[in-house]
């Protein structure tokens, strides 16, 4: 492959491929102060007025794929950084946080987790590392449409001991709503790996059709988790698209709830998810399976636990009355106006 090294950025040891759009440096988004180079990232898209900046020691690798804008970067402070469309996505750092809440609080929710769908989550390595310590699970299929983007994330990002020709798992490059057509009732788990900045060729996949199609992809008993920002950016006025999505949800699913994350490299320190069944009244806050100690050492686990999984679920109140608001309360007005007649004990009632 051929390289051409820009002098402007010379320092920051850049590389480009010929003929990219180099959107990210031609908008000055690197810049050096007091000696120390940075990397700005387009955080101010989910937070205006806001910026959030890396420290950066070299860039990777840039990369114009037709679905994103993709830089590779060496963070001071968490190591291999991915960057799609200017905003941080995963990170060698604390990505273990969304592989391990992404995937072991809805197979640990589900009786016989054995067919797991990955839509998104980049190379998929990470995810299906953490899907594979669940000795039910017999096949994950995993839809990115970006292939340019897998490919090279694999060299930076692929998760020691996970192998890509492992025969549970299969790639499968095409759009994700496409793929999903025909695919009823297949599978007991689809983990939805997409941020909101989605690209202008993929426009809606977090809208009714999408979710539709997820709700007849899944068996009887179901379910489906989809990615947050969180509550600070997707509650923000006025689109406040997470209230959306989840009023959406809701009138598709039976049960639904939303569990939080917290990672240092987010935009705002915390993410989250949420969680969807076909099966009705279903208590995701706790898992049907409590992994003991003992079970937890061989998988290596750094962040989820039992306790981890029911904390997850708090949410302050004010996202909690605005996902889940209370349902009112019908009063029989008949009743309500007998009542002090009823309980009255004095002969002038």
């Amino acid at each position: 492959m051929a390289f051409k090294t820009r002098e402007r950025l010379g320092s920051f040891g850049y590389r480009t491929r010929r003929g990219s759009l180099d959107a990210i440096s031609e908008s000055n988004n690197f810049h050096e102060s007091n000696g120390r180079k940075w990397c700005s990232t387009g955080t101010s898209e989910l937070l205006p007025g806001q910026s959030v900046g890396l420290e950066i020691d070299h860039i990777i690798e840039t990369r114009k794929t037709p679905f994103n804008d993709v830089l590779l970067v060496k963070s001071k402070t968490f190591k291999e950084t991915l960057i799609l469309n200017g905003i941080p996505h995963l990170t060698k750092t604390d990505g273990f946080v969304p592989f391990e809440m992404a995937t072991h609080v809805p197979l640990l929710c589900h009786p016989d987790p054995r067919h797991i769908l990955i839509v998104g989550g980049m190379d998929g390595s990470g995810l299906t590392a953490e899907i594979l310590k669940h000795p039910s699970v017999e096949s994950i299929h995993h839809c990115e449409e970006d292939s340019e983007m897998v490919e090279l994330v694999k060299k930076t990002f692929r998760v020691s001991g996970f192998d890509h020709d492992n025969p549970k798992y299969k790639y499968f490059s095409m759009n994700a709503k496409d793929f999903l057509r025909n695919k009823d009732g297949q599978y007991d788990v689809i983990i939805t790996d997409r941020s909101l900045t989605t690209h202008e060729a993929d426009p809606g996949i977090f809208g009714v059709s999408y979710f539709e199609l997820i709700k007849d992809a899944l068996k009887r008993n179901g379910i489906a988790v989809t990615l947050s920002w969180g509550i600070w950016i997707e509650l923000r006025p006025p689109d406040k698209i997470l209230k959306e999505n989840i009023r959406w949800i809701r009138n598709l699913f039976p049960s639904v709830n939303y569990y939080a994350v917290s990672a240092p490299s987010f935009p705002t320190g915390q993410g989250g998810y949420i969680i969807a069944s076909k099966e009705e009244n279903k208590d995701f806050k706790t898992p049907l399976r409590n992994l003991s100690e003992s079970e937890m050492k061989p998988w290596k686990l750094r962040y989820y636990n039992p306790e981890v999984h029911f904390a997850a679920f708090a949410l302050p109140q004010f996202a909690k009355q605005q996902l889940f608001p209370p349902k009112p309360q019908i009063v029989d007005e008949t009743r309500r106006l007998d009542l002090p007649r009823q309980l009255c004990l004095s002969t002038s009632c």
